[in-house]
């Protein structure tokens, strides 16, 4: 017995081009939808994806975290927090992120302390790159 595919009216007499723009107007409603209750405009039980959208063919490395002496973590606002000295593997965008924070508490250290502001990120970032699928503190 073989099983034949059914017919729904309406969706299957849409052409691809229909079916597009349906899908278009379909994100976009959606995404007002999620920003008017990001915003509080709405009682929406819609949920909230906080920072940035997945990417499943983004790559994963490993981040080290090395801040500067009075910071013990970062905490980035959608996500738990990095604790200082611990290696985390994240998608290369955030990672990039965390990279940038650091570097930021080492150039406050510097400034605090009357040193040349590129004085620790000279010595402690220059031999450093992110690289796919190994440590994001690689010695060059």
């Amino acid at each position: 017995m073989s099983k034949q595919k059914s017919y729904n009216p309406g969706i299957d007499d849409l052409t691809e081009d229909d079916l597009a723009v349906a899908r278009k107007a379909a994100k976009a409603k959606l995404a007002r939808q999620v920003v008017e209750q990001e915003m509080g405009l709405s009682d929406s039980d819609i949920p909230v994806r906080k920072g940035p959208m997945p990417m499943p063919s983004e790559e994963m490395v490993q981040v080290t975290i090395d801040l500067a002496p009075y910071a013990d973590r970062i905490r980035l606002d959608y996500d738990a927090p990095y604790m200082q000295g611990k290696t985390y593997t994240v998608g290369l965008r955030k990672a990039q992120v965390l990279n940038e924070q650091m570097a930021r508490t080492w150039g406050h250290q510097a400034e605090i302390e009357g040193k040349d502001p590129e004085f620790y990120l000279k010595n402690r970032f220059k031999n450093t790159a992110i690289h796919a699928n190994t440590s994001a503190r690689v010695s060059l």
